[in-house]
């Protein structure tokens, strides 16, 4: 009896995994266009629940986030004003940011798009800013492996370690209560202060 209990759990966390990284992948992919939260939100998520599931979906965020990457370069080499239209219409995305995501490119080249994940700037912007300055569809697909992966792991690996370091007394609930707060928090600080 034991051992069908391990094997339906063991189908169960694998099935949830698969599940959780097919949704983080969605969502990278979708906030590389026109979608305003970050895959982090959910990334984090899955390391306070089991940091192999955060991992994995960071992954996966990172998979989608490129893929819509190469769209929004895509569209934005094609019709760069129709993009940075629809573009410019998300939450976050302004005109002066897109302008700020130039000027890094122009500056610091490749590098900066690193900066990108520290400066509030939504990376659908770079995807445009990299077609306004001349950046070719492989390297900006390079430094947004670099810029995006390096974040979705930094930010995925603190949760996990926090939830399960100094909190792994607390309950999941606790631990899941605390994880939206956070995000609550830096989102509105986002929208009040910075957007």
């Amino acid at each position: 009896m034991s051992g069908r209990s391990d094997t339906s759990s063991a189908q169960s966390s694998v099935e949830f995994t698969a599940w959780f990284a097919t949704l983080a992948a969605v969502w990278g992919f979708s906030e590389a266009l026109l979608f305003f939260i970050v895959p982090d939100v959910l990334t984090t998520a899955g390391a306070v629940v089991r940091p192999r599931v955060g991992l994995i979906a960071a992954a996966s965020a990172l998979a989608g986030a490129l893929l819509g990457g190469w769209a929004m370069h895509t569209w934005a080499t094609k019709d760069v004003t129709g993009a940075a239209s629809e573009v410019l219409r998300t939450p976050g995305a302004t005109h002066e940011r897109l302008l700020k995501a130039e000027r890094q490119l122009r500056d610091h080249g490749a590098a900066g798009m690193l900066l990108g994940g520290i400066s509030f700037i939504p990376y659908k912007l770079y995807g445009i800013a990299s077609v306004t300055q001349g950046m070719s569809l492989p390297m900006f697909l390079l430094c947004s492996t670099l810029a995006r992966g390096v974040r979705f792991t930094a930010t995925t690996l603190l949760a996990g370690w926090i939830a399960h370091g100094p909190l792994r007394a607390w309950s999941l609930k606790k631990k899941i209560a605390l994880h939206l707060a956070v995000w609550s928090a830096i989102y509105g600080v986002y929208f009040v202060f910075v957007a």
